[in-house]
């Protein structure tokens, strides 16, 4: 009998390793898809639709996702709720497909794959915000948002990168950031992202950026119509000069394109009654009572262009609220030692408590508390303290001591710092109020 050639011997264990390389990456997907597949349900709606129920999906980044609100809270959960209550034939269903952070070229991706996962009666975008800071100058303007290579998504490199220890892939990546004092959080299925602060060295060509943007809403026009699924675009509620950008070329696509404008913000603008507080963090990101007079818009948008049949609902109503007080931060003095207490927070969270110089670096506002965000060094060095963690006991309070760092290198006597509480769950971020302290 001849025996193989040495070269044909290659060609089968190249295709004996394809083959087991294939089948390791469907393994680890269908695992993916399992794992995840409860939390997936908690942003695809009613399991079973009615007999008239409609499925809608919404793309975009953290005005989409709920960024500071409890999923419930964000609007394509309150959509849905609104549809179920005033149209017939539900269970209805609205996917949040939103995660913080998007530019307008990753959600044209993401709008391809929605429309042929869920055959949607209709997709909500609402993007262009992040198109600001994300754009890269390109060649000729064409490809100006950069994408991570193709293989990251790849479940098997990731296994094996974790395996060997090799270059972090993007979940390693994520660890790695937040031990260096970087933000991460959860998307509405369970998936890890990461808060990456904006590269303002950059320079900029607004008019590049914009042209950008609207290429890639009319790529999304055209899709949308290939596939015959309505498309809606939405702009954003904030009236803040830095959404203008992005509203002013939604409102140019969709009157040239002629598909669905359901126009928030020139609603918002008109309502000087209206207390700002209530509807929107400092940040411009909607509160729970923003979230739910955006989706009582969109549910009027949708009736009056026919995309459902119903009842229309007051865009605002007596009994709207917005999130309840935060948890208190407190200076307590125990046997001669510091402590910071935190009160009226639920039990059993784990928390940590963040220090900062006042002024230093970029902020967000939530629950009327000043977070820092990054840049500043003490604020990082305490992150990653743990001596500055704990849990809520069962009566809602807990406490860290801080002598340790109020002696140590990292702050001098005399000058003031600023501390926080924060909460992780599984709803998102809970922040306390904000004490000052002086360093003895």
């Amino acid at each position: 009998m001849q025996r193989p050639s040495p070269l044909r011997k290659l060609a089968a264990v190249a295709v004996a390793l394809l083959l087991g390389f294939a089948l390791c990456e469907g393994v680890l997907r269908l695992a993916g898809v399992l794992y995840l597949g409860a939390a997936d349900r908690a942003v695809r709606g009613a399991d079973e639709l009615g007999p008239e129920g409609k499925t809608f999906v919404s793309l975009g980044d953290s005005n989409t996702f709920g960024l500071w609100v409890r999923a419930a809270d964000a609007y394509p959960a309150r959509l849905q709720d609104l549809l179920d209550e005033r149209v017939p034939g539900g269970p209805h269903r609205v996917v949040n497909l939103g995660v913080p952070g998007l530019n307008s070229r990753q959600v044209r991706t993401a709008l391809e794959d929605a429309v042929e996962e869920y055959e949607p009666d209709g997709v909500f975008v609402l993007v262009g915000f992040n198109d600001r800071w994300a754009w890269t100058p390109g060649t000729g303007g064409e490809d100006v948002f950069a994408d991570p290579p193709w293989y990251e998504s790849l479940r098997t490199v990731k296994l094996l990168r974790l395996a060997f220890g090799q270059e972090p892939g993007e979940d390693e990546r994520i660890r790695q950031a937040v031990s260096e004092g970087k933000q991460a959080g959860t998307d509405r299925t369970g998936r890890e992202f990461l808060f990456e602060p904006a590269n303002y060295d950059v320079e900029r060509d607004i008019g590049a950026v914009r042209r950008s943007l609207v290429a890639n809403l009319e790529a999304m026009c055209d899709a949308a119509a290939g596939s015959g699924t309505p498309l809606h675009l939405l702009t954003y509620a904030s009236d803040r000069e830095a959404y203008a950008m992005a509203n002013a070329s939604m409102r140019d696509v969709a009157g040239r394109r002629g598909v669905s404008l359901i126009d928030a913000q020139r609603w918002f603008r008109g309502q000087d009654a209206l207390p700002r507080d209530e509807v929107f963090f400092a940040d411009g990101h909607p509160r729970e009572m923003g979230y739910e007079v955006f989706a009582r818009l969109v549910l009027n948008g949708l009736i009056d262009g026919g995309a459902v049949s119903g009842e229309r609902v007051d865009a605002v109503a007596e009994g709207l609220v917005s999130s309840s007080a935060p948890p208190v931060l407190v200076v307590q003095r125990r046997k001669g030692a510091m402590l910071l207490e935190v009160r009226h927070e639920r039990p059993k969270r784990r928390f940590m408590v963040l220090f900062s110089r006042p002024g230093d670096g970029p902020a967000a506002e939530v629950n009327g508390t000043t977070l820092p965000l990054v840049d500043d060094a003490l604020f990082q060095r305490t992150r990653a303290d743990a001596r500055l963690r704990g849990t809520i006991n069962g009566k809602g309070i807990g406490a860290v001591q801080v002598d340790h760092l109020l002696r140590s290198d990292a702050v001098t006597a005399g000058e003031t710092l600023r501390a926080v509480s924060v909460s992780s769950h599984p709803d998102g971020v809970t922040v306390s109020t904000a004490i000052e302290i002086e360093v003895p």
